[in-house]
């Protein structure tokens, strides 16, 4: 999505996997759980670089 110019409003679809991704991080910060925080974030981290590196190949999801 980095590297993608967008006009106007446009924005990624709905279900677009950095949104659950970022639900999980605030979520976590929510609880106030350190530790589910930093995993999540990580998680969210590793998806963008594999995106960034293989832009054609699937995000990582969450086992």
């Amino acid at each position: 999505m980095w590297g993608a110019l967008r006009s106007g409003r446009q924005r990624p679809p709905d279900d677009h996997h950095s949104f659950a991704e970022h639900d999980r991080i605030a979520a976590a910060i929510a609880r106030r759980d350190l530790s589910g925080a930093a995993e999540a974030m990580h998680h969210h981290l590793r998806a963008v670089q594999k995106k960034l590196i293989d832009p054609q190949g699937p995000a990582i999801h969450p086992e």
